[in-house]
């Protein structure tokens, strides 16, 4: 099973859910939009990196 791994500013400001327990794992949680990042994560291409600031923001 894939997992999408949401930030918990993610989660919290965007989704409104409830952050799990220290053991809960957040690639698990039940949300729509997480389910569609789950099923895109099995074909997504592999080495990908994070996007940590954008040079020229869209006006």
């Amino acid at each position: 099973m894939w997992h999408g791994r949401p930030t918990i500013r993610c989660l919290v400001d965007n989704l409104d859910l409830e952050l799990p327990g220290l053991d809960g794992d957040l690639g698990e949680i039940d949300h729509p939009l997480l389910e569609e990042v789950r099923r895109l994560a099995q074909s997504s291409p592999q080495g990908q990196k994070r996007v940590l600031a954008i040079d020229r923001p869209l006006v």
